[in-house]
């Protein structure tokens, strides 16, 4: 009789440990939600002049020459990944215009809260040099602090220092070359990835991104070209 309880007893716990393995939700990999699947991007994935690194396409003396301007001008190499700063613009225009440029020149990319701008390298330091409208590297960096930082100090004389230099030339600020802008794309949300989660709370296996302050942001989304944003000349450097 022992021995038929025992028997029993093992013979239920089996079937209840297969029960539980079989009724056991299988987890799932988690993929980005369809509807921002095509338009999200990891700011760690676009590298930034105003932190000191250049994105740049060409030959070694496209690199040169880039060095040539600034010594301490980091450059990196995104050879492959062209295609992915190109999905960036939609325009046709400006795509080409783009594509032109990455073919043999350095291209910047500067990401802010609400926009980003995709400018290349040139060698004119004066705004009024060829029609061009350039940016100083010292505005762009002001740029980039202002809308990293919450201090209203801060903020205060950040403003005031942008308002003085906004028109001023790369080369009366000393500085060795000029940035001159290609294409600016909205930035629709800026935020962190997280798993969606159903009505108890269970998380799923659908990410989609919380909205979150841009400071602490890891992924934006983006949208289509602002308006005003015409694609500069596609010379080379």
């Amino acid at each position: 009789m022992k021995k038929n309880i025992i028997l029993t007893s093992l013979v239920f716990g089996i079937a209840t440990a297969l029960v539980t393995a079989c009724n056991k939700p299988t987890e799932r990999p988690s993929v980005v939600h369809k509807d921002i699947a095509g338009k999200l991007f990891a700011m760690n994935e676009l590298s930034e002049i105003t932190s000191g690194a250049a994105l740049y396409s060409g030959s070694d003396a496209t690199e040169t020459e880039v060095l040539k301007m600034d010594d301490s001008l980091t450059l990196m190499e995104i050879e492959g990944r062209n295609q992915d700063l190109l999905n960036l613009v939609k325009n046709k225009k400006t795509k080409k215009a783009l594509k032109a440029h990455l073919a043999n020149g350095a291209v910047a990319v500067v990401v802010l809260d609400n926009e980003i701008k995709i400018l290349k390298l040139v060698k004119e330091t004066h705004s009024n040099l060829e029609g061009l409208n350039l940016t100083s590297l010292r505005y762009l960096s002001r740029l980039k602090e202002l809308v990293k930082t919450s201090d209203k100090l801060a903020q205060n004389g950040l403003v005031s220092e942008l308002e003085s230099i906004k028109h001023i030339s790369p080369a009366d600020l000393n500085e060795p070359f000029g940035l001159s802008q290609i294409a600016a794309i909205k930035i629709e949300k800026h935020g962190v990835l997280d798993n969606e989660k159903t009505d108890y709370n269970e998380k799923k296996s659908v990410l989609n991104l919380v909205e979150a302050p841009f400071e602490v942001s890891t992924h934006i989304i983006v949208g289509d070209e602002i308006d005003g944003s015409a694609p500069a000349p596609a010379d080379a450097i």
